[in-house]
């Protein structure tokens, strides 16, 4: 399975999520989340946003 479809399946899953859940879950970097995610949103798959935290989060939705 494509890391594409493993966030879908896992957003689609469990609903909104951390980038941070998502990489520590997938064995990946927040970043390479964070790149994946920029890149289903530009393809309409996703819609996220920055939610500002202490830590920074960034939560990811199904559209």
């Amino acid at each position: 399975m494509k890391t594409v479809d493993k966030i879908l399946h896992k957003i689609k899953r469990e609903g909104a999520i951390s980038a941070r859940t998502l990489a520590d879950e997938m064995g990946m970097t927040t970043m390479g989340i964070r790149q994946h995610l920029q890149a289903m949103e530009d393809d309409g798959l996703v819609d996220f946003s920055d939610i500002r935290v202490k830590v920074g989060l960034r939560l990811a939705t199904g559209l």
